[in-house]
């Protein structure tokens, strides 16, 4: 398994079993372990929120709730909970997802 995971996955790997056997040869005990190197790569987030996104989840709220928002806010405007970046969306915006 150790070669495979070296020579196919091309990741250095090792692989160890053991299995204790009590006097009936009856397995009393096993256990085993698989190690293998990690990738080394920059750690950093990057958020995939797009402004598509959230007009699908306007969308999901309905006309009524869009008409609303357009005439009693002039607009929305959304803030991902993961980046913190915020979109927003004009009256035109809104307008265009209403006709749609």
């Amino acid at each position: 398994m150790a070669f495979y995971l070296t020579e196919s996955e091309q990741t250095p790997s090792a692989v160890g079993l053991n299995v204790l056997l009590d006097g009936n040869d009856k397995v009393e005990v096993a256990g085993g372990f698989m190690l293998q190197v990690l990738a080394e790569e920059e750690i950093g987030f990057n958020c995939d929120c797009l402004p598509e996104r959230f007009e699908a989840t306007l969308v999901i709220l309905g006309k009524e709730e869009l008409k609303a928002m357009k005439d009693e806010d002039h607009g929305a405007e959304i803030t991902c909970q993961f980046c913190g970046k915020t979109y927003n969306f004009t009256e035109n915006d809104l307008e265009g997802l209403i006709n749609d």
